[in-house]
């Protein structure tokens, strides 16, 4: 199921170590990420920026690859994990397309999965 995987690899990609925080749980996890999103990005420019949409403020934040998110940022590796979680990325359109969305598909489950933990 592609809704495990995505949540699977997210917890896979935080990492607080280099910030000295050790969260246990995935809640912690979270909600960590998303506090550590609001003290490095998220300020007065940037919510007028975004228009205070803070899916697409975290895209541009996990595009500046933060070392507490290890998402995958190169095309190729992206396409891998797209075509694992079983998306059909048959066609150079289709490929295009996940990639232009891996980022933001990536936010929307973050705050998807933090809602409802």
């Amino acid at each position: 199921m592609k809704t495990t995987q995505i949540e699977n690899y997210i917890f896979e990609c935080i990492d607080f170590e280099n910030y000295g925080f050790n969260p246990e749980t995935k809640k912690e996890k979270l909600k960590l990420l998303i506090e550590t999103f609001k003290a490095e990005h998220w300020h007065d420019y940037n919510k007028n920026y975004y228009k205070h949409n803070t899916v697409n403020g975290f895209v541009g934040w996990s595009q500046g690859l933060p070392s507490c998110f290890n998402i995958d940022f190169e095309n190729y590796r992206i396409l891998e994990i797209g075509k694992s979680w079983g998306f059909n990325l048959d066609t150079e359109k289709k490929e295009t397309l996940f990639l232009e969305n891996w980022f933001k598909m990536i936010a929307k489950s973050i705050f998807y999965l933090n809602s409802k933990l």
